[in-house]
């Protein structure tokens, strides 16, 4: 099945592209690919556009799908000319989407979302299992659980970082049947400028194989 990741790229409210990583949808992981693209982006003036979108999520290793590619060159001819076509791609391998349809697909997918908003400067990361506002709901969710004494004792020893915004991320897509399917998605808001606190505050805890953080008083359980 995997552990599905989808990266977007957007421009305030506008999603300019997105990508679809079958493999990556753990906490570690898709704080390193955001990573990837923020130190790119972080301290330069750049042009908002589908362009620069598609180069940031080709970075990370991501291609154009066959039908982005195809689409590309009968409606948008001058991205098609930029970015050499790659040829057919697996559904197992990282997939760049430029088109509504296409977006949303993969939207639908996903089990973590993270956002990287060009226009505000920040990261919506919503690549955590779950989202507790206090330590109580915490203990009451995992009373059944087998490893219950480890993840308690580290979300009471857990150290704050408190330079982010609590952010919840709702996707509405349609499934196969043609109905609704929401989805919600709980983490924070980064802006670039502090992306770089964050992401060692997070490499702290994964060195202590800690299964808790504690974001701006929220508990949040990370996807190992």
């Amino acid at each position: 099945m995997g552990q599905r990741l989808v990266i977007q790229i957007s421009n305030d409210d506008k999603i300019l592209a997105n990508a679809y990583y079958h493999w990556d949808g753990f906490t570690k992981n898709s704080l390193d690919l955001a990573k990837k693209i923020i130190d790119q982006i972080k301290d330069v003036h750049y042009k908002i556009n589908q362009e620069l979108a598609i180069s940031l999520l080709k970075d990370t290793g991501a291609e154009l799908t066959q039908e982005s590619q195809e689409l590309l060159k009968l409606y948008k001819k001058n991205l098609y000319e930029i970015f050499e076509p790659y040829g057919e791609v697996s559904r197992n391998e990282e997939l760049i989407e430029v088109f509504e349809n296409g977006i949303k697909n993969s939207e639908y997918y996903a089990e973590a979302i993270v956002n990287i908003d060009l226009a505000q400067r920040d990261v919506q990361f919503c690549a955590f299992f779950n989202g507790f506002l206090n330590i109580e709901r915490l203990k009451e969710y995992y009373d059944d659980y087998s490893q219950k004494e480890t993840i308690i004792s580290d979300a009471e020893n857990v150290p704050e970082f408190d330079i982010c915004y609590r952010y919840d991320h709702t996707v509405i897509t349609r499934n196969r049947n043609g109905t609704n399917w929401i989805s919600d998605y709980s983490g924070v808001k980064v802006e670039f400028q502090d992306f770089d606190k964050f992401y060692d505050y997070m490499y702290d805890l994964f060195k202590k194989d800690s299964y808790i953080a504690k974001l701006n008083g929220v508990y949040f359980s990370l996807i190992a």
